[in-house]
């Protein structure tokens, strides 16, 4: 009898939607503590949380987060230029 591997267990749909529910907290979550500690000099939150999600989940959800918040980074200050 052939044994599952871990991957086998998800549906692929599911897969998907974890990855991209992943991305927006996270996302959402440096935006959020950018903001909220943009007073406070020397506090890097957000270098913290897109190392962390690099590190911690594939590199595939770690570049999304880092893209979804730059993106949200520019819609909420605008961009320079």
């Amino acid at each position: 009898m052939k044994k599952n591997k871990k991957e086998d267990i998800w549906p692929s749909t599911l897969k998907i939607t974890l990855k991209m529910t992943v991305i927006a907290l996270f996302s959402g979550l440096a935006l959020g503590l950018k903001i909220a500690f943009a007073f406070l000099p020397n506090i890097e939150f957000v270098t913290f949380i897109l190392m962390f999600s690099i590190i911690f989940f594939r590199i595939e959800v770690g570049f999304g987060i880092i893209n979804v918040f730059c993106a949200l980074n520019m819609v909420y200050f605008g961009v320079a230029g």
